[in-house]
């Protein structure tokens, strides 16, 4: 993680893994570098082993496709699918509502 030869197309590959150390998962979001890329953030969202909290704040950012895709998703925690349809349902009100 801390080589800039790293890609970003490499640590979208690590974010999906479901063999990756906890420990990587949680210190991908602490390079600002990797948070600036989207599906970087959605695999650590809907990465099985991600933590708790690190999906939980990552969340915010997906879009509604991704948000009723993660929802429906039986691999992630039943809390982060709960949310994610949650969040799906608010954007779409407030999408309606424009």
């Amino acid at each position: 993680l801390e080589s800039p030869k790293v890609s970003d197309s490499e640590m979208e590959r690590y974010a999906s893994q479901k063999n990756v150390l906890e420990a990587v998962l949680r210190a991908i979001p602490m390079k600002r570098r990797f948070m600036k890329h989207y599906p970087i953030v959605r695999n650590i969202v809907a990465n099985p082993r991600s933590p708790l909290d690190v999906s939980l704040t990552l969340i915010k950012n997906l879009l509604p496709n991704d948000l009723k895709n993660i929802s429906a998703n039986k691999d992630v925690s039943e809390t982060v699918r709960k949310l994610a349809l949650k969040m799906f349902k608010q954007k779409l009100e407030t999408s309606g509502k424009k």
